[in-house]
């Protein structure tokens, strides 16, 4: 959205001062009625210029301002005497709020090379010390330069301070979240460990000595000690997932391979039949992502609807940035009412006689590609099942490997 109305206001802008231009160069030579319509449109187009909320600055070739519209000198935190006198009273800080080098300013890198540079975040101290945060974008205002080597430049900013600091404040209470989560889990299942023991001490020392309840009781004590450290350990787990090394790229082949190499004794319970297409490469955490192919996998095989199951893993390009990687079942499905519950923490569709688990695994799921930068759902299969599918990041066309001449174009490594 910001570039749009950056965009929006360059072109205005541009009309501004091409229509000027013409008026110099039309001079006596033109009609009154010419001078009268472009003197209309240079209005209305500064008009619009004037009721942009987006700030809006030009720099000539010698970088003095020599044009800004009324929301530049808000944004900025300058009054508009100071702007007039074309002189830069802030200094412009990278997106780490480290005070930036005076050729890598967006200004700078137009007004030297020509080149636009788009949606830049760039913090802005003033003269009283605040720092307020924009989107930059710049452009060369005209074709060529001018004689000294120079282009003017034209610069739209939005004021993003209040976003800026919101997503930091979220940031800050997620982190304290997932850190009070961890802390929490690890300082229960010490003691949780002690009960767990003493009980199933219990249970070996006195079973069948006092009487059936007594015998009862102790284990749904013992049973409750350990859906209790079931749950701690996935809440554990729940608050590290995502938080593994930078994403890279990553070839979903091997890593396939490596999730149905550690669930062959499943697959083998499961008699089940194991379909992987070609995968793609992506953009990820590796051990982040077997962790979602295998609970995928895992969830395909134990809620299967009969003696055997069949699983379908395959990808396909979504667009030029992204690829969706489905895993399809042919097992008992989900009910259309539930397919958002799904994804939440501790949330169970049957019981525990039913099939064991304590609902967090496609919690974890959700967590760990939405990090990635991609999104999860699921569908119903025709003929019975589930669809599982999610998203990832596409390598950038650069970074992909070009097949050799004469040779097949392969996105991976069929997993049989």
């Amino acid at each position: 959205m910001v570039e749009i109305l950056i965009a929006a206001a360059l072109g205005v802008l541009a009309g501004v001062i091409g229509t000027a231009a013409w008026l110099r160069r039309s001079g006596g030579g033109s009609t009154a009625r010419e001078r009268r319509t472009g003197g209309t449109a240079a209005a209305l187009q500064r008009a619009i210029l004037d009721s942009l909320q987006d700030g809006v600055v030009v720099y000539d070739e010698n970088e003095r301002i020599v044009f800004f519209n009324p929301a530049a000198s808000e944004v900025l935190g300058v009054s508009r005497e100071s702007l007039a006198a074309g002189v830069r009273t802030w200094d412009p800080l990278d997106a780490e709020g480290r005070t930036l080098d005076e050729d890598a300013r967006p200004v700078a890198i137009t007004a030297r090379t020509g080149e636009p540079c788009v949606g830049v975040d760039i913090g802005l101290r003033t003269p009283t010390g605040d720092v307020r945060w924009t989107t930059v974008s710049t452009r060369a205002l005209h074709a060529e330069p001018a004689d000294n080597g120079r282009y003017a430049v034209v610069v739209a900013f939005t004021d993003i301070t209040e976003r800026r600091e919101a997503q930091r404040a979220l940031e800050r209470t997620n982190a304290e979240l997932a850190q009070f989560a961890y802390v929490a889990s690890h300082d229960l299942s010490e003691p949780l460990r002690m009960v767990s023991s003493y009980l199933q001490l219990l249970r070996r020392r006195y079973h069948g000595q006092i009487d059936e309840d007594a015998d009862e009781f102790i284990d749904f004590a013992v049973e409750g000690a350990n859906r209790m450290r079931a749950l701690i350990e996935d809440l554990l787990a729940y608050s590290r997932a995502g938080r593994g090394a930078e994403p890279r790229p990553v070839d979903l082949s091997h890593v396939m391979a490596d999730v149905l190499s550690s669930l062959a004794a499943a697959v083998a319970d499961a008699r089940a039949q194991v379909s992987v297409g070609a995968m793609p490469v992506v953009v990820g955490d590796r051990l982040a992502l077997s962790q979602v192919l295998q609970n995928l996998v895992a969830n395909a095989l134990k809620f299967r609807s009969g003696p055997s199951a069949c699983v379908w893993i395959e990808a396909e390009r979504q667009h030029e940035t992204m690829w969706r990687v489905t895993v399809a079942d042919d097992g008992i499905g989900i009910d259309e009412r539930h397919r958002d519950r799904v994804f939440k923490m501790f949330q169970r569709l049957h019981d525990r006689e039913a099939f064991e688990g304590t609902g967090i695994g496609l919690a974890i799921c959700r967590k760990i590609v939405e990090r990635q930068g991609g999104e999860i759902r699921v569908d119903g299969r025709e003929g019975g099942g589930s669809v599982f599918s999610f998203t990832l990041p596409a390598v950038p066309a650069p970074a992909a490997a070009e097949p050799a001449e004469g040779e097949p174009a392969r996105i991976g490594t069929s997993v049989a």
